[in-house]
């Protein structure tokens, strides 16, 4: 018996493909902390998690991993960084996995961001995801985002709402699903130049992150082998639900995305000139490769379906 012999329905070799595997997490903080204890857990072999940003009172109490202690400051007066409280709960689930911890702008994180083979997002700006989600489609990575928000209602009640959004190449983005608009990013750029100090609390991240977790083992794994690229559920956390919004069946299942073209891929500020061969043969890993022969058939089964 293995460490993961109850995971095998996750499919032949899953084990072996789960530990080749390379997850990106942009934003540790409360969604992404939960998925790098999952993820830790469940076998996943590399990491690149990428956060500028040190652990503060007021977000400890939702995240995942952290510790009292954590809030100490150093010699220059900063906190634990989140990027090693990261490192620190991925391999405790993982003591085996390789975890690159930047502590920078996802901006300047591009190189070891382009190598993973799926990237998680739990950033709290709409600037952030819309290019984020660019950079995602131009190296053909597929981009899981999760979000939240807490509403107050008019009664004086509040409101939890949230989603999981799987946006790959060639499909739909979240500016078709309406997550991401020019008028939202706008909006916060004029309040905080970010999306600002948004409530949050641990249950509703936890249950995004953990449905975020599922839609990227599907991509890596054989376990479901989900019809569609876009897969995309809305979080009432009021009532405990996850469901597929309306539109996504009555619309955007008949549509393309206006606006990523599917030749929008590749680097636009690569030089071939800067090119220099090396004695290491690289190679795509295998979930790398899985995903790619999976995106083309879905890319070809979705021209089909337009075409009729």
């Amino acid at each position: 018996m293995t460490d993961y012999s109850r995971q095998s329905f996750l499919g032949k070799d899953s084990s072996e493909k789960l530990k080749d595997s390379k997850i990106g997490i942009v934003g540790y903080g409360g969604g992404g902390s939960h998925f790098g204890q999952q993820f830790g857990h469940i076998g996943i072999g590399h990491f690149v998690v990428v956060d500028d940003d040190f652990i503060e009172e007021s977000n400890r109490h939702r995240f995942v991993g952290s510790e009292p202690n954590d809030l100490e400051a150093d010699n220059l007066g900063n906190t634990r960084a989140k990027v090693e409280i990261a490192r620190r709960q991925i391999l405790r689930g993982n003591p085996h996995a390789t975890v690159t911890a930047l502590r920078r702008r996802w901006q300047e994180a591009t190189d070891a961001l382009s190598e993973c083979d799926i990237i998680f997002d739990a950033v709290d700006s709409f600037a952030q995801r819309d290019e984020l989600e660019r950079f995602c489609r131009r190296n053909l990575i597929p981009y899981i985002d999760i979000g939240m928000v807490v509403t107050e209602l008019d009664n004086g009640d509040f409101a939890i709402s949230g989603q999981v959004v799987q946006s790959l190449p060639g499909t739909h983005c979240l500016r078709c699903c309406n997550i991401v608009t020019d008028e939202r990013i706008a909006e916060e750029a004029n309040q905080y130049g970010d999306a600002g100090p948004q409530p949050q609390v641990i249950w509703p991240n936890g249950v995004l992150a953990s449905t975020a977790v599922g839609f990227g083992i599907a991509l890596l794994t054989p376990w479901f082998p989900s019809t569609n690229a876009l897969r995309w559920l809305v979080y009432d956390g009021n009532t405990g639900t996850l469901k597929e919004p309306n539109i996504l069946s009555q619309y955007l299942v008949n549509t393309s995305c206006s606006h990523h073209p599917e030749t929008e891929v590749g680097d636009p500020l690569a030089d071939i000139r800067e090119w220099q061969p090396t004695d290491q043969v690289c190679r795509p890993s295998q979930s790398k490769v899985m995903f790619l022969q999976r995106w083309i058939s879905w890319l070809r089964e979705k021209m089909d379906h337009l075409r009729i």
